[in-house]
């Protein structure tokens, strides 16, 4: 039965993912277990992520052609993030972006030139322009309740963002907000390690320091997914694409029916939550 599903895009034999992906499912539950993931690239090609190599490539000539395939690679931050139960990475922005997002996925602010129409969330932005700003686990709300609060009239949006990204994409890693002045040089390959992940979810913050207060993680009784500060980020130094924007989180319901309305392959929620601070907010007032 498979075999109507072995041709990408352009040459008409299938019209939809999800029936790529719900073929797979149902028809053999052996060859189903070595697929890590399914999805489709901009240039229209049918991408299957195998878990190992073992019987992949037979598997893949049996039933396609014209499919990218791909193994499982391991990532020491994927594993290390998953090791701390964390599920999605989160990107806030303004609502006017989304259309464009949802069509070429997310791009650096360099890149933003190649569209039409686009609203910059930040224009004090003090770090590199060159990268995208994603948050762990949830949203940097302190600077998202400060855009909220100063642009009253915009709506917002929280994307909701696979974790893989890490693995596949040339990251940074910072343990509070990449536009503080200890971080020097943000592009410098120290923080695209391990150590520098790790960081992020330090017992006391700041991590390192000899004199002074400090708050520890028992301290503020965050859950072991979340950074220790709420402005850690990972910088992004690629243009991220559509196959790993999960979905998109409102707070306004008509504007997420539109966006249904609009765009299938998405999972569009109301998420006051999203738009809230964590429960830890007081330890980090004045801070």
């Amino acid at each position: 039965m498979l075999r109507k599903y072995r041709i990408v895009i352009d040459d008409k034999e299938i019209q939809n993912l999800s029936d790529f992906k719900g073929a797979i499912l149902i028809n053999n539950k052996a060859e189903r277990l070595l697929i890590e993931d399914v999805f489709l690239k901009n240039e229209g090609v049918i991408h299957i992520k195998f878990k190992d190599k073992q019987n992949s490539y037979i598997f893949a000539e049996k039933y396609y052609k014209n499919v990218k395939i791909e193994f499982k690679k391991e990532c020491k931050f994927l594993d290390y993030l998953e090791h701390k139960g964390v599920k999605y990475l989160y990107h806030f922005t303004n609502s006017k972006n989304l259309n464009s997002i949802l069509e070429v996925g997310l791009v650096t602010r360099n890149h933003l030139v190649r569209l039409e129409d686009y609203c910059i969330n930040d224009e004090q932005r003090l770090d590199h322009t060159n990268a995208i700003c994603l948050s762990i686990s949830f949203p940097n709300y302190r600077l998202f309740s400060k855009l909220r609060y100063d642009y009253p009239e915009e709506k917002w949006v929280v994307l909701v963002l696979d974790i893989r990204i890490v693995s596949e994409l040339d990251c940074g890693f910072f343990y509070t907000n990449a536009a503080n002045s200890k971080f020097q040089n943000r592009t410098s390959k120290k923080y695209r390690t391990l150590d520098s992940l790790k960081s992020m979810f330090c017992d006391e913050f700041p991590p390192n320091q000899l004199f002074g207060s400090s708050i520890t993680r028992t301290d503020i009784g965050i859950a072991n997914r979340y950074t220790t500060d709420p402005q850690a980020e990972v910088l992004v130094f690629n243009d991220i694409p559509t196959h790993r924007i999960i979905g998109v989180m409102f707070s306004n319901e008509d504007e997420m029916k539109d966006f249904n309305k609009q765009y299938d392959q998405y999972k569009f929620e109301m998420n006051l939550k999203a738009f809230s601070a964590r429960k830890d907010y007081a330890y980090w007032q004045g801070r």
